[in-house]
């Protein structure tokens, strides 16, 4: 196995197995911290906000510096080094000031470091699915493993996620270095490459399913343990499941994006989507709960590769970084800020099952809507 392969595969498994234990589990550390009501809405919606201008100046910095390595360690180092002073808060602007100093470092350690592996793997003609599956596989163990360990003390959190950025600094020496030649550096970003053809209405289809992932990663947690028999174990079990539902699609991803195009797959990720959400907001037992979580994969999961694979293919080669966080702060920011705020409102309003029946709506439309867009044509960036 070529390195692009195996050093990719390792900082994805472990960058991916620290986020399960953050992403799973934080809503349930403000909560532990006395932090209740728009308290808690405010932190939960600090993270995708503030994400969305910090990543793009990310992916500005890593496109313009020699190798964007260091800027994807830059970003590891300094969110290793913010969690435990998160740890120590005990306030309410303490702990806001500290979740918006790492929201403006963490979210671009995804986008980045898929940038330097995919520019690696493209070099070298391999395939990503393999690679990103190995993510997937190790979100899977840890969200079980830490569910176990964490039980209903959800303190260690941020701990624990700094241990886990320690380990994915140390791999990240065995990416790529992402070089950029010089005389390209200074080069204008491509914003027409984002206005041609089908792609303003594929970003829209886009954007419409991360806006209903944004109520859903910010109340998942909350709405799982306030069920009756809703333990910290059994959330794990959850994130498990979800997590190992990606595999075989991420296994047979490269070559469903060549032969459908990332368009089709989008209007999958809808569909499924809407069903998921439409189990949760009429669900009324844990079992029903755990099997929406088989979802996942063709919901979640083709949805994040087949974007990060589509921008890759379709921007010049000094802009990679700058796609890859621009399009993540667009979607896991912006959209998500929109999601966890107008879900929430519900939510709050008139229980979290209304917030998941309205996100239901939400990705049945943005898949209506683009269905008669991409039945058809394949629109996979390699053409």
């Amino acid at each position: 196995m070529k390195k692009a392969s195996w050093g990719g595969a390792l900082f994805l498994a472990l960058t991916y197995g620290t986020n399960a234990v953050y992403q799973g589990y934080i809503s349930k550390f403000y909560q532990q911290s006395d932090m209740r009501g728009s308290a808690l809405a405010w932190l939960l919606v600090s993270f995708p906000l503030v994400s969305a201008v910090s990543q793009p100046l990310w992916g500005l910095l890593a496109d313009r510096s020699k190798g964007r390595a260091w800027a994807l360690r830059g970003a590891m180092t300094l969110s290793m080094l913010l969690l435990p002073l998160m740890a120590r808060q005990r306030s309410f602007p303490g702990l806001f000031g500290m979740s918006c100093a790492f929201a403006a470092c963490y979210p671009a350690v995804q986008p980045l470091g898929e940038s330097v592996i995919l520019s690696g793997l493209r070099r070298e003609g391999l395939p990503y699915g393999p690679v990103r599956m190995a993510g997937s596989a190790a979100f899977a163990l840890s969200g079980l493993l830490a569910g176990r360990l964490l039980g209903e003390r959800y303190g260690s959190v941020p701990h624990i996620t700094a241990a886990g950025l320690g380990f994915a600094l140390a791999a990240s020496f065995l990416l790529p270095s992402g070089a950029v030649p010089s005389r390209k550096r200074r080069a204008r970003f491509p914003w027409r490459a984002f206005r041609r053809g089908q792609l303003p209405a594929l970003l829209t289809l886009y954007l419409l399913l991360q806006l209903t992932l944004g109520y859903f990663y910010s109340y998942y947690a909350l709405y799982f343990t306030a069920l009756p028999g809703g333990t910290g174990r059994l959330l794990g079990l959850s994130l498990f499941l979800a997590s190992v539902s990606e595999l075989p699609w991420l296994l047979l991803g490269d070559r469903l994006f060549r032969r459908h195009g990332v368009g089709r797959l989008l209007l999958l990720s809808g569909l499924s989507l809407t069903a998921r959400y439409l189990l949760l907001a009429w669900g009324r037992s844990l079992p029903v709960i755990l099997l929406s979580q088989a979802l996942q994969g063709p919901g979640v999961g083709l949805l994040a590769f087949c974007m990060a694979k589509y921008v890759n293919c379709a921007l010049p080669e000094p802009f990679k970084a700058r796609g890859q966080t621009l399009v993540s702060a667009a979607g896991a920011g912006a959209a998500r800020v929109a999601g966890s705020l107008l879900g929430g409102w519900i939510g709050c309003g008139a229980g979290l099952r209304s917030g998941f029946l309205l996100m239901a709506g939400v990705a049945f439309f943005a898949f209506s809507a683009f269905y008669p867009v991409f039945r058809l044509p394949v629109l996979n960036g390699e053409q």
